[in-house]
Parts: C-alpha cells; structure tokens; sequence
C-alpha cells in the first residue's frame, strides 16, 4: 500500500466520523435523548477519549504505515534522534535554538532506542493539550468537537512534518483559553503552557501575541474590516513590502526566507488560495455572532485572536513557504467553525438554529479539502 492509498483511508476515515458525529448531534438536537443526562456525558467522554486514543496511535505510526513518504522535518527529526543516540552529534539539530525542543530530543534519545518514541511523546503531548482544550471549549459535546480537530483539514500535516510547529500552537491555545478564565489562579497557570510553546518553537509567540492582543480588543466586526482591507492592500502590492519586513524582521531566520534562492518553484505572489482558506472562518465568525448573537467571552477572544494572527500572515503571505507562518492562524480554524454549533454561548442559550447541518457541512468542507 503507497502513500497515496493510505491518505485516502485516513480521508475516508475522517468521512465517517465527521459522518458519526454529524448523526449524533442530529439525534440529540431534533428529540429528546433516550438516555439520562448521565448517561449521555458519560458516552459522549468515553468516545472523544477514544478519539483521542485512536490519533496518538495514529500519529505516532505515521512514518511506519507511510513509508514512502517524501523528506520532510520528520526524517530530519528521527535523522538527529539517532546522531544523539549514537554519540555522533555534530553540533546541529533541527530546532536547537528553542532549548526546550532540545530537552526533549535529548532525553527521549538518552531513554530509548528508537526515534519512535520521540514521536509517541509529541504524540502524546500534541493530542493531550487539544483535549484540554477541548474538555474547556465545550463540555457538551466534546467527541465531536475533537472530531473536528483532529480531522480537520491540516491536523495530520503535523503530524507528517512541522511536528515541532504543531506542538507550540496546541501549547499556545490552551494558554490563550486558560487566560479567558475569570479566576486569577487559573490564568496565572496559562505561563506554564505558554512558556512550553515559545521553549518548542519560537513563532508561537505570534498565536500568544495576537491573543493577548484580543484579550482587550472585543470588536470582531472591527477586526474583521480591517482583515479585508489588508487582504486588498495585499494583493493589490504583492512583495513589495519585503525590503522593510527584512529591515524590521524579528529573526534572522524570517529575513533569511525571503533573501534565499529558493528557486523558480516557489511562489513569491500574493496567495489567493490560501486567502480564500482563511476568509471563511472570518466569515463563519461574523455570522455566528452578529447574526446569531453568539456571545461567548471565551470564543470571541479565539475568533479575534485567529483574525489577527491570520492578519500577520497577510503581511508575509509572499514569504516563501509562508503556509508556515498561516499554521499560527489556521490552528484555530476547528475551534473558529464548530465550538459555536457544540456549546451554549455565555447566557446558556443555543443560538445557531440548524446546529447539525451546519456542522455536517463543515465536515464536508474539511474532507473536500483533503482531497483537492
């Protein structure tokens, strides 16, 4: 079985349970439930905890069941694992300037054999924070909101390559939701998280910043006109802002982006595709709350942050490779399109009528992606 085969059973796999998930809400939403409340919390935990299970496995198999999989950082990874492990480290690891990523390789290369196991404890971490997170967003409905995330369009490119980039956001939005808490113990704990996520890969701090920064700015209709002004601007200058983003770039690395040859194959013009990609949760979160009212303190703030931080990209979005720098924002996409459909807003009403369709339709979308 080839790569390309095995992407299609995960697609197909993803299909289903969007499908189950889509025919369990339906169920809920248009009856009554047959079973106790309980009963229903204690069914609805147990299946996202098995949603959960099934992705660490899946997560940490990756390499194996696809293995003609083209180089990407993950080999890189495994590459260095096995240079630590066999004392022939030469000095230079793939994110040894984020000194917690070096911790990790490091200690999993000092107790195991295998650069299995580092992936097992990425796995383990990456999967284990979006349930935090998830178990926080929407204690309802919780199988189906990790449904959504993890079979959400780019979930598995983490898993396949920027591993390193997936597990700093998952950190950074668990420390964004803890710092919507109303109890002072609870956001002062948001450091730890937040710290992990800068420790494994520098650019969190984008995703951290533009929370912050959405923490005190609530206006969403605000923040979404001024995302589609910047997106014209944009496409209408295309690279020409790069000399000043060289000047002012916060790392050498960002300036090194855009002043290497990387080549005739890689695009240097404005991204129309992935503008289209990021314009949807924008609108999808406009309507949820200008039309609908959803008012939720917890999921204003991630909808702004996602605004923002996508705004960042539309800065850079001639960088090449800048899908890279649009991962800050797209992270959130799961949460910016379903938690509205899978929990009350702060009143405990439901707002959005239709919740299931609604839900099944982004399933669709999500799946559809993965096969374009």
């Amino acid at each position: 079985m080839n790569g390309q085969e095995m992407q299609m059973i995960v697609t197909a796999c993803c299909a289903l349970l969007f499908a189950g998930a889509t025919a369990w809400l339906a169920i809920r939403e248009r009856r009554p439930a047959p079973m106790s409340a309980t009963t229903v919390r204690d069914a609805d935990m147990w299946a996202a905890a098995a949603v959960s299970l099934l992705t660490i496995v899946t997560v940490t198999l990756w390499p194996i069941i696809l293995p003609d999989l083209p180089h990407n950082d993950r080999i890189t990874y495994a590459t260095d694992f096995l240079k630590l492990r066999t004392g022939s480290y030469d000095g230079l690891i793939l994110g040894d300037h984020d000194l917690l990523w070096r911790g990790i390789m490091e200690t999993c290369a000092a107790l195991f054999s295998s650069p299995i196991s580092l992936f097992a404890m990425v796995a383990v971490i990456n999967v284990g924070t979006w349930t935090a997170v998830v178990w926080r967003l929407t204690p309802l409905n919780r199988a189906a909101m990790m449904v959504a995330v993890v079979c959400g369009f780019m979930y598995l490119h983490y898993a396949e390559a920027a591993i390193r980039q997936g597990l700093g956001e998952a950190m950074a939005v668990l420390a964004i939701t803890l710092l919507t808490d109303r109890r002072a113990a609870v956001r002062m704990s948001a450091l730890l998280p937040a710290v992990f996520a800068v420790g494994v890969h520098l650019s969190s701090l984008l995703t951290l910043g533009a929370g912050c920064i959405a923490l005190l700015m609530r206006r969403t209709d605000l923040l979404a006109g001024a995302w589609l002004v910047l997106a014209i601007v944009m496409a209408l200058i295309g690279n020409a802002l790069d000399d000043v983003i060289v000047a002012v770039a916060p790392t050498s690395r960002l300036a090194l982006y855009i002043t290497h040859d990387w080549g005739a194959e890689v695009s240097r013009w404005f991204r129309l595709d992935f503008a289209v990609y990021s314009a949807l949760p924008v609108v999808a979160g406009v309507l949820y709350r200008y039309l609908w009212g959803y008012r939720s303190k917890v999921y204003t703030t991630l909808l702004n942050t996602y605004i923002i931080a996508n705004m960042g990209w539309l800065l850079l979005n001639t960088v090449p490779y800048t899908d890279r720098i649009a991962h800050l924002s797209w992270t959130l996409i799961p949460v910016v399109l379903f938690m509205p459909l899978l929990q009350p807003d702060d009143s405990g009403e439901w707002k959005v009528p239709r919740r299931w369709m609604i839900y099944g339709l982004g399933g669709i979308y999500q799946v559809v992606l993965r096969l374009i």
